[in-house]
């Protein structure tokens, strides 16, 4: 950790200067991403089914990124739902994580479109 980052184990926040990330980690779902609980960093275990991410209104989180992270080794893939209306990259879902430490980062649009900004893990 750097200077004056504190990780606060009872909120599950990462407290930085600048940066506030709420996280948590699932191992069922489905999950409703900025409803729930408003976690912006979300570690999933799918084990051998697939687990989905319903994605909050683009339009209503204008600028609101999530990090979407399989931290598993199981079948089971991760897709990411947009709201009736919404997409992702111009599509209407995206299930590309699959592999084990993979990790997508999406932000809003504030419109009706949510975009990848970010790929990271061993298959990308």
């Amino acid at each position: 950790m750097k200077n004056r980052e504190t990780w606060d184990d009872r909120y599950g926040l990462l407290n930085h200067p600048y940066l506030h990330y709420g996280v948590v980690a699932l191992t069922s779902g489905p999950f409703n991403a900025g409803v729930d609980d408003g976690a912006a960093v979300i570690l999933i275990d799918t084990g051998g089914a697939a687990f989905t991410v319903n994605l909050p209104p683009a339009n209503l989180n204008p600028g609101k990124a999530f990090f979407v992270k399989k931290i598993n080794a199981g079948a089971g893939a991760v897709k990411l739902q947009p709201q009736a209306g919404d997409t992702i990259e111009t599509a209407v879902s995206l299930s590309t994580i699959t592999a084990q430490f993979d990790c997508l980062q999406i932000v809003s649009d504030g419109g009706t479109g949510w975009w990848v900004i970010g790929e990271a893990g061993p298959s990308f």
